[in-house]
C-alpha cells in the first residue's frame, strides 16, 4: 500500500459510564460508546503514535493509509480509569494533554465550572434568565465595560457543532465574553446557586494527579501540553503567554515526557501568528486546533492541525448505550 500524509485526529474529553456519579455523567461519551468507537476504529483505521506523526510531519516519515491519532484533553481521571485500560488492551497509544493548574485537583477549570452549571441548572432558559438578571444588576451598579443585552445575544447566541444557540451563548459569555472581573463574579454566583459543591472537592475527583499521569506515561502513552491554566493563548499579554507555554512545557518534562519533542493542544483550540512563532522558537513539533477536518501533513501547517470531535465518529444509540454501560 502507498504511504499517506493524510491523518484523522480525534479529540476526546469525558469518557465514563452513564451511571457514574457526578454532575458530568450526562455530558460524557459513555464507556460503551467509547468501546464501540474503538471497535470501529480498529476495523477501518490504523492507529498511529504521536512519535509517528511527528516523524511524518517534520522528518519526512510516512503514515499508513487511513491513519488515525487518538488525543485526550484536559487530564480527566476518566482517562486513567476508563481510557487507559482500553488502549493498553488493544496495544494502541493515546496522547494525553493535561492542564497544569488542574493536576492533583489544585483548581477547577472555568470550562468545567460551566459544564457543571449547565448540567445542574433546571434548564438552559432558566440559566439565560439568571445571567440576564446578573447583567442588569451589574449595569445598574455601573460596572465598567458592559455592553447591552442585545449586543451580547447577537454576538454569542449562535449554534455550533453539537450545542444549540442558547447553550453556546452561556458558554461563550461565561468563558470569555464579559469583562474579566464581572465574568468571574457571574460565574461564581451561578456555580454557588446551581451546583453548590465545594469546587476543590470536584477538582480532586475530576482530574488525574501526578502519580496517575506518570503511570499513563509509563504505560507507553504520550503526554503533551494543554497550557498551564487553560486560558486562550492569543488573548494573553506577552509575559502571561510565555509563562503559560513555559510552565506547561516544564510540566510535561517532570511527568517523564521529552520536552525537546513536544506537542501543544491549544486551549479552546485557539492560536494566532504570535503564539505560533513562540512555539516554533521553543521547539514545539505539532500544534492541535479544534477545526473539524482531516489533517494533511504535507500541505498543511503542522502547528495548526485540525481535529475531529469524538462525536463525529459512530456512537451507540442512546437507549442501547444506557443499557450497555
Amino acid at each position: 500500500m502507498i504511504p499517506s500524509s493524510d491523518l484523522t485526529i480525534v479529540s476526546y474529553h469525558y469518557v465514563r459510564p452513564h451511571r457514574a456519579d457526578g454532575g458530568l455523567a450526562s455530558r460524557a461519551l459513555s464507556l460503551a460508546s467509547f468501546r464501540h468507537q474503538l471497535d470501529h476504529i480498529g476495523r477501518h483505521y490504523a492507529v498511529v503514535t504521536a512519535e509517528a506523526v511527528i516523524a511524518a510531519s517534520c522528518d519526512n516519515g510516512a503514515l499508513p493509509p487511513r491513519a488515525i491519532w487518538l488525543t485526550f484533553d484536559d487530564g480527566y481521571r476518566d482517562h486513567y480509569q476508563y481510557v487507559l485500560p482500553e488502549l493498553v488492551a488493544r496495544g494502541w497509544q493515546g496522547s494525553f494533554f493535561p492542564v497544569g493548574c488542574a493536576i492533583d485537583g489544585a483548581e477547577l477549570l472555568d470550562v468545567n465550572r460551566i459544564h457543571f452549571i449547565l448540567v445542574n441548572a433546571p434548564s438552559v432558559d432558566a440559566l439565560v434568565a439568571e445571567i440576564r438578571q446578573a447583567l442588569d444588576r451589574a449595569g445598574r451598579a455601573g460596572s465598567p465595560g458592559i455592553d447591552g443585552w442585545q449586543v451580547y445575544w447577537k454576538r454569542f447566541a449562535t449554534p455550533y457543532r453539537f450545542d444549540c444557540a442558547k447553550t453556546m451563548f452561556v458558554k461563550r459569555l461565561l468563558q470569555h465574553g464579559l469583562p474579566e472581573q464581572l465574568r468571574r463574579r457571574v460565574l461564581q454566583g451561578l456555580f454557588v446557586k446551581f451546583v453548590g459543591t465545594d469546587p476543590s472537592e470536584l477538582a480532586r475527583e475530576l482530574y488525574m494527579n501526578r502519580a496517575e499521569l506518570k503511570q499513563v506515561r509509563a504505560a507507553g502513552m504520550f503526554i503533551g501540553s494543554h497550557g498551564w491554566s487553560h486560558r486562550r493563548l492569543p488573548t494573553l499579554s506577552a509575559s502571561d503567554r510565555e509563562c503559560e507555554i513555559d510552565r506547561s512545557r516544564t510540566l510535561i518534562g517532570e511527568l517523564g515526557a521529552n520536552p525537546a519533542c513536544w506537542v501543544m493542544a491549544y486551549p479552546h483550540g485557539e492560536v494566532d501568528d504570535v503564539v505560533e512563532r513562540s512555539l516554533q522558537q521553543k521547539g514545539c513539533r505539532l500544534g492541535l486546533t479544534i477545526r473539524p477536518e482531516v489533517a494533511h501533513l504535507r500541505t498543511g501547517n503542522v502547528l495548526r492541525l485540525p481535529r475531529l470531535d469524538a462525536n463525529h465518529l459512530p456512537t451507540l444509540p442512546r437507549q442501547t448505550d444506557s443499557v450497555a454501560s
